[in-house]
């Protein structure tokens, strides 16, 4: 397997929540960077999409009720984008944004509608959906004892990545993990 993402955005996103999981959807919009390793090696399909579109509008073109990863690089757009979307309407497993957040209104946002910032990886900030199961059995109240899910605790676990052709090792903090690797 080769990930392609410069930040390691990629891998992180496989081996924290996709592993494993083919015939994924994903939506990108204003960047190719982070779906091509999941379109190659993992069977996944997915839509991109100009910055300057609506992301919400085409969504709903799509019908797309469950995207698995979205990416939203589409500097100073980001706001406008995340905003128009319903997320009664659809469901977004994980999201990453290229921004820095300064004044923490996305991540109120996303907080509201059952996000949980899950890391930051440079540039990237990566929110999970709080209810979204993956990893090994939780056992948790309306999780089945073979439903996959995760423990959602703060671990501050640190996650080296593979070098990538243009960047050296990168190390990144993980605020919630479902592994305990170490």
């Amino acid at each position: 397997m080769k990930f392609f993402s410069p930040s390691g955005l990629d891998q992180l996103l496989f081996e924290s929540f996709f592993r494993g999981q083919r015939g994924g959807m994903f939506v990108d919009v204003g960047s190719t960077a982070h779906s091509p390793f999941f379109e190659q090696f993992m069977d996944w399909r997915g839509l991109r999409i100009e910055p300057a579109a609506s992301l919400a509008s085409e969504l709903g073109k799509q019908a797309l009720p469950q995207v698995h990863y979205c990416s939203i690089h589409a500097p100073g757009r980001e706001w406008d984008l995340l905003s128009e979307i319903d997320f009664d309407r659809h469901n977004i497993s994980v999201i990453s944004l290229s921004t820095r957040d300064a004044d923490g209104k996305i991540t109120q946002f996303l907080t509201k509608h059952g996000y949980e910032l899950f890391a930051t990886l440079e540039s990237e900030l990566v929110f999970k959906r709080a209810d979204f199961c993956f990893g090994v059995a939780c056992g948790r109240p309306g999780h089945g004892k073979s439903q996959r899910c995760p423990s959602p605790t703060r671990t501050g676990r640190r996650v080296r990545l593979q070098p990538h052709a243009t960047q050296p090792f990168g190390v990144i903090r993980i605020r919630y993990c479902a592994f305990n690797r170490t």
